[in-house]
């Protein structure tokens, strides 16, 4: 199992997450992505939730325990996030010692780019950010 969790607005890449999906389960089919958060505005729920394959189970907002253990039995924590600083949710991800790949924005390769748990890949890379999934 794959996870992302997060606010689901646009500026975190859900919409990029959807295609690193897609090219992840050429490598992966046996697997499912589990998405974990709020939707903030109905259309981009509605256009999210239109794209998503069955594989990809939205499971809303969790509460902290249950988002804790869900995240911990990931194999791998999606972030293809555009717009980000001191991301909390790599911080919690890497914490539950699950491994980060996620797009390489300044901030976030300034705090976490050291680390081996954390692949950073060029933003928008769709192809790459997959293959560091598998």
């Amino acid at each position: 199992m794959l996870v992302f969790f997060a606010r689901l607005i646009p500026e975190k890449g859900i919409f990029d997450l959807i295609k690193i999906w897609k090219e992840v389960k050429k490598e992966l089919n046996n697997t499912k992505l589990v998405i974990c958060g709020k939707f903030y505005n109905k259309n981009i729920e509605n256009k999210f939730l239109s794209m998503k394959s069955d594989d990809v189970i939205y499971v809303g907002f969790l509460p902290i325990e249950e988002l804790y253990n869900t995240v911990a039995k990931a194999r791998v924590f999606i972030y293809p996030t555009h717009f980000d600083s001191f991301s909390l949710v790599m911080l919690e991800s890497l914490a539950t010692r699950t491994p980060v790949v996620a797009y390489g924005l300044p901030a976030i390769a300034e705090i976490y780019g050291n680390l081996n748990a954390v692949r950073l890949v060029k933003e928008f890379d769709i192809k790459n950010t997959a293959k560091e999934v598998y």
